[in-house]
C-alpha cells in the first residue's frame, strides 16, 4: 500500500502548530510526521488529514464538528479523530484541539523507549 504523502503546506501548518519543548517532540512514524509527549503520540498526518488523540467527550465534541474515527486502512484506531477542514482552516480552533490531544497524551503513563533490536551478523 502507498502511504499518502502531506504537501508542504500541511507539513507547515503541522509543524507551526506542534508544541516543542523537552516534553514534545516532533518525529517521522511509517513516512508521516507524528507529535509525542512523554512518548505517546498525541497528533499525526495521514497525508494531508491531521489526527488527534483524544478522551471520549472530546471525540463526541469533535464528531459534532464534523470530525471523523482515524481509521487508516479500514480500521478505525481508538482514541484518534480526524479533524475537519473547517477546523483546519482556523489557526485557533486548530491550536485548541491540538492542545486537547497534548493535554490527554499528557496524562498517559510515559513509554519507555524500546530497546533496540541487535544488528544481524553476517
Amino acid at each position: 500500500m502507498d502511504m499518502p504523502k502531506p504537501s508542504p503546506e500541511t507539513v507547515r501548518l503541522f509543524e507551526s502548530v506542534a508544541p516543542g519543548g523537552p516534553e514534545g517532540e516532533t518525529r517521522k512514524m511509517f513516512g508521516q510526521l507524528a507529535g509525542f509527549v512523554h512518548g505517546n503520540m498525541f497528533m499525526g498526518l495521514f497525508g494531508d488529514e491531521f489526527q488527534v488523540r483524544l478522551g471520549k467527550d472530546d471525540q463526541f465534541a469533535l464528531l459534532a464538528l464534523g470530525g471523523q474515527p482515524f481509521a487508516p486502512m479500514g480500521r478505525v484506531m481508538k482514541e484518534y479523530m480526524l479533524l475537519p477542514a473547517s477546523i483546519l482552516a482556523d489557526r485557533v480552533q486548530l491550536e485548541s484541539w491540538v492542545e486537547k490531544a497534548y493535554a490527554f497524551a499528557s496524562a498517559l503513563p510515559p513509554k519507555e523507549p524500546k530497546p533496540r533490536a541487535p544488528k544481524k551478523r553476517q
